[in-house]
């Protein structure tokens, strides 16, 4: 690989197709004028080289290398020296052709369009010499421009150049179409979701992806002092803000969100003063403010991580790499802390394409992290709709058992007015029959003696004989009815027996058809079975029923003139116990605030245009209806279009057993009977 020439400087010796790195057997003058001709150079009169030379970065500046190839063994016809991409500077490669005669080729790294220039490869080819066993001497002019000399050589064959050609084709293809994904992938995540951290990142990625453009050569056209710390400045800046959103520094890390800050403002100055003409400073300032932001960033993440945020491992695995290979890169080109071959431009491309692949690990980290806890959110908030629609109707429920208390409390307490109410009413009734029955018995007595008298007489005429036991007949009746009322009222012993329905409503239909003429009504009397007989107190029934069908009565009087006035009173058996009573008018029906209120005491609707009675007629029809172990109902009739076209009224009574012998009840007798009962609370209580 190497021979020592009499005068003591290394040769190369080229061998196979593989390439081979040159550095070391190169040695380095420099050209303080920048004037001197090749020809100057190799005579050795103008500049000493030395076998290194450490280059003042960020200015301008020419140096001379020198490398002594030994051909003797080495047969191909071509070969190259190969460079690694060098981004801004004029280097030029000079090969003797006869004596004091120099074959140059130039190459401008700022410009791209260079046909010697590979995608940022530098290409020199160097004619073999004809004489084998001729030694050349190539000498390479560095043109420096604000950017450290870098003199990364290899000597490599034409295969070789084309496979290192290949080699980084493809891996620039790699690195680079790694972040162009990245890009669109971010920008289509920052069109979707509209987070204000991709825009921030897609910021960042696009000046990061445009800066490795330039540093592999794919954009090396774009290379120039001006450029590249505007994209170092977009770089450091749209990282600074990105990671500032997305750690949520502000709130979490308020120090080093501080730090972070005046990173990002002292990036805009650099970049501001590379715009207003000072490139010279702005340009080394932005490179050498790329580790300190890298550092940054490194401790808030590490924070973060600390703090509990998951996603800040990521980004600590990408910037850990980055800062590592950048460093190790930066100390190499100026600081010269690690020899020129150790670490090469595609390390760094590498590694910073593994920190952009870690931060979009760590955004979509994020996303499902914020999925998740939506999620949850979501399953909590079902959980307590749940909770509070179990709640809603437990507690519709104890309102509903509670208005349910409410309603029994409050007919409980009306029944208890009632009762109270009913036991004055008995004590009245008790006073009123005991003053009843003295001229009840007195008129019985005075009608027995006439009817002697009569009889002692023949001259009397039979119809007085009649009218006089007629009398006594019903002042005993009388005496009967006040007993059964005054029973009833003081809750005594209720006195039934079996009656036949079709007796019973013989005695009422008289009395009902008198009062319906009055009002130009009809009445229909239905009976499902005929001879059937109930086991009751006749009185009271008798009352009960004269008493709904007065009421109807009453309520069609308020029919319009020639519109149907019809009184229908059905019978028919409910069970095989049990007969019901149904008593239904063609009136204009009960208004929903009377049904509310029907059948509570001293509440009479029928009544309160006249402002007469006690309210306790539907009362004691309820009360006789429940004695009789039934429910007083009571109900609108509706007509096809749902509005009221009567009301309808039923009770319940006990079918007599077949033991019990029925009571045969004439009309006369009925009709006598309900003409002397009480009229309690008025003319036609309710």
């Amino acid at each position: 690989m190497a021979s020592v020439e009499p005068n003591g400087i290394p040769a190369f010796v080229p061998s196979g197709d593989q390439p081979v790195s040159v550095s070391r057997f190169m040695t380095f003058a420099e050209d303080p004028s920048g004037s001197l001709t090749v020809s100057e150079v190799a005579s050795g009169r103008a500049v000493v080289f030395l076998p290194s030379l450490r280059t003042p970065p960020f200015r301008d500046a020419v140096y001379w290398a020198r490398i002594r190839i030994d051909f003797r063994d080495y047969r191909p016809a071509v070969s190259h020296l190969l460079m690694e991409p060098h981004l801004i500077g004029r280097i030029e490669v000079f090969t003797p052709t006869g004596p004091d005669q120099w074959f140059s080729h130039a190459l401008d790294s700022a410009s791209a369009s260079t046909p010697s220039t590979s995608n940022g490869l530098l290409l020199f080819k160097i004619p073999t010499p004809s004489v084998s066993g001729d030694g050349t001497t190539v000498y390479v002019r560095f043109q420096q421009r604000q950017h450290p000399l870098q003199t990364n050589m290899s000597w490599v064959s034409d295969t070789g150049a084309q496979q290192q050609t290949a080699k980084s084709n493809f891996w620039k293809g790699i690195f680079l179409g790694a972040l162009i994904t990245l890009v669109l992938y971010n920008v289509f995540l920052l069109a979707t979701t509209g987070d204000r951290a991709y825009f921030l990142y897609v910021y960042y990625l696009v000046c990061f992806t445009v800066l490795m453009g330039i540093m592999t050569g794919v954009l090396g056209h774009l290379g120039s002092p001006l450029v590249f710390t505007l994209l170092n400045v977009g770089v450091i800046h749209g990282g600074m803000w990105f990671f500032r959103k997305f750690l949520q520094l502000d709130t979490h890390a308020p120090l080093t969100d501080r730090c972070l800050l005046w990173v990002q403002l002292i990036s805009l100055a650099l970049g501001a003063l590379a715009l207003a003409g000072g490139t010279r400073i702005a340009y080394p300032a932005s490179m050498l403010l790329i580790p300190p932001a890298l550092v940054a960033i490194t401790i808030a993440s590490v924070i973060r991580w600390r703090q509990g945020f998951a996603p800040a491992r990521f980004s600590v695995f990408g910037l850990a790499v980055h800062l590592s290979v950048s460093s190790a890169y930066v100390m190499q080109k100026f600081l010269y802390g690690l020899p020129g071959e150790f670490v090469t431009i595609y390390w760094v491309i590498a590694a910073a394409t593994w920190e952009a692949l870690c931060f979009s690990f760590a955004l979509a980290y994020r996303i499902r992290m914020a999925e998740a806890s939506t999620r949850k959110l979501l399953g909590e908030q079902r959980q307590l709709l749940a909770t509070q629609e179990e709640a809603t109707k437990a507690l519709q429920t104890e309102a509903a058992r509670r208005a349910e208390a409410d309603a029994v409390i409050r007919h409980q307490e009306e029944r208890l007015q009632a009762a109270a109410k009913l036991a004055s009413v008995g004590e009245l009734a008790s006073l009123i029959s005991h003053e009843i029955n003295q001229p009840l018995h007195s008129i019985s007595m005075y009608a027995d003696a006439a009817a002697h008298f009569a009889a002692e007489h023949r001259d009397t005429p039979p119809e007085l004989r009649e009218l006089l036991g007629h009398i006594a007949e019903q002042a005993a009746r009388g005496g009967r009815v006040v007993k059964s009322v005054r029973n009833f009222v003081s809750r005594g012993q209720v006195v039934r027996e079996a009656v036949v329905v079709d007796a019973l409503l013989e005695g009422l239909l008289p009395l009902i058809q008198l009062q319906a003429k009055n009002c130009g009504a009809t009445v229909d009397v239905s009976q499902e079975v005929p001879g059937l007989v109930v086991s009751c107190d006749r009185l009271m029934v008798e009352l009960v029923l004269l008493n709904i069908a007065r009421n109807g009565l009453q309520a069609m009087r308020a029919n319009p003139v020639g519109a149907m006035r019809k009184l229908r009173i059905e019978v028919a058996p409910a069970s095989e116990t049990r007969a019901v009573f149904t008593i239904r008018d063609s009136g204009p029906g009960l208004p929903a605030e009377v049904l509310e209120r029907l059948g509570h005491p001293l509440y009479n609707p029928f009544n309160s245009n006249r402002g007469k009675g006690m309210g306790l007629g539907l009362s004691l029809c309820r009360s006789v209806a429940e004695e009789h172990g039934g429910e007083l109902h009571f109900r609108n009739v509706l007509d096809q279009d749902f509005k009221a076209r009567g009301a309808e009224f039923s009770f319940e009574l006990p079918v007599a057993s077949v033991s019990q012998q029925p009571k045969q009840l004439t009309v006369e007798s009925a009709a006598l009977t309900v003409a002397s009962s009480i009229r309690l609370g008025g003319r036609s209580e309710a």
